[in-house]
């Protein structure tokens, strides 16, 4: 079973989840965690593997709790973590939503104090005369007590493993509770995935289901818009779909994917570069069926070939995926996909897809029907 090494870090910034968790496997645990971050996913794994370590998992000996942090104080949060019981001596105390965590300056206002926060606020008082003849305001700072956790991670109740969970947004890293768990090594951001990062934890969640795939299905997946826990869900929904294969092949997975803009304009870019028309028009046909409005179809189809152009001179100029994204202004995975389609055309074949799109445009906005027009285009674009 893991032990605290008590070691001090004094680190200033969050640890990203994947070395956090490494961190816990070597068998360095904090006192304190404060966990954070837009993928609730990885937040769960994280407490999972807290539990694991620290407490030898459900049949382990130790006491697990969670409590609703809504309206709860640092004293209070104190107190949970040093009630020990009488039957073990390690316990894992989770406190979801603190509201004793301060907000960061995108989410809170003002200094970034937020209700809830022990101790008082900077206490305005007057001053000299200024300039123009004004007061100046001049700002005193007012002792602060020590805050209960603040003092707690000095000295935390012995066998105790306390998480504060805050599932949106980010924490206010100038307070000072929040600084002195950053110090201690204990701030965990578990921040969005780009989806190509999203493949290992997809991989690990194909083998739960006992079902296999090829790659390019789980990519498919990964691709989904949304967090990391929303395509693990659609990956369960496509072993469900699966029954009794052993596989999941790329069509059980396209008829209970969860549909959106961009991943059907990619396919229906796609069949147009491989020249294949009627699925490029079956493709439009469910859009505008699904009631996507025609304008945004139009949009998304003209990014795409304008990301396939700009890709296809970034190739000919010899950049690698990296460049390529850095120079699209795009996730890694939405370059690889504009680069990939590339090789389907010529630069001439591009610049005249420009030229049938502006005369597209200006034929949607001067009143001629938008499926026809779209699907004017589309057959334009197939030659």
């Amino acid at each position: 079973m893991a032990a605290k090494t008590g070691k001090k870090t004094d680190r200033k910034g969050p640890v990203p989840y994947r070395a956090a968790a490494g961190e816990i496997g070597a068998g360095d645990i904090k006192a304190v965690y404060l966990l954070y971050g837009d993928e609730g996913y990885l937040q769960d794994r994280f407490i999972a593997k807290l539990r694991d370590a620290w407490l030898g998992g459900d049949t382990g000996g130790g006491d697990w709790s969670r409590e609703d942090g809504r309206g709860m104080t640092q004293a209070q949060a104190v107190d949970l973590a040093g009630q020990m019981t009488l039957f073990s001596d390690r316990k894992l105390l989770v406190i979801d939503e603190p509201a004793f965590i301060p907000a960061g300056k995108e989410q809170g206002k003002g200094s970034g104090e937020a209700p809830g926060v022990d101790g008082p606020p900077m206490e305005e008082a007057g001053g000299e005369t200024g300039a123009e003849g004004a007061p100046r305001q001049r700002h005193k700072s007012v002792p602060q007590p020590e805050l209960p956790l603040v003092a707690y991670l000095e000295q935390p109740a012995a066998g105790a493993c306390l998480v504060l969970r805050c599932p949106k947004g980010k924490p206010d890293r100038r307070h000072k509770l929040v600084a002195a768990i950053a110090g201690a090594g204990g701030l965990v951001e578990a921040a969005a995935l780009d989806p190509g990062d999203r493949l290992p934890y997809l991989k690990e969640a194909l083998q739960q289901t006992g079902k296999q795939c090829a790659r390019g299905v789980l990519e498919k997946i990964s691709r989904q818009p949304g967090s990391l826990a929303f395509c693990v869900r659609e990956l369960e929904k496509a072993a469900a779909y699966a029954g009794e294969e052993s596989e999941i092949t790329e069509e059980m997975a396209d008829a209970v994917l969860t549909p959106s803009l961009e991943s059907n304009i990619f396919r229906l870019v796609d069949a147009l570069g491989q020249r294949r028309e009627a699925r490029a028009l079956q493709e439009l046909r469910a859009l505008l069926d699904n009631g996507e409005p025609p304008f945004s179809i139009f949009a998304m189809m003209l990014r795409q070939y304008r990301l396939i152009f700009r890709a296809k001179a970034c190739l000919q100029a010899g950049m690698g995926r990296t460049q390529i994204a850095q120079t699209l202004k795009v996730l890694p995975f939405a370059a690889d996909n504009a680069a990939a389609q590339s090789k389907y055309y010529s630069f001439p074949e591009l610049e005249n897809a420009m030229e049938l799109f502006c005369d597209k445009d200006l034929a949607m906005k001067s009143g001629i029907p938008y499926r026809q027009a779209l699907e004017d285009l589309i057959i334009a674009l197939r030659h």
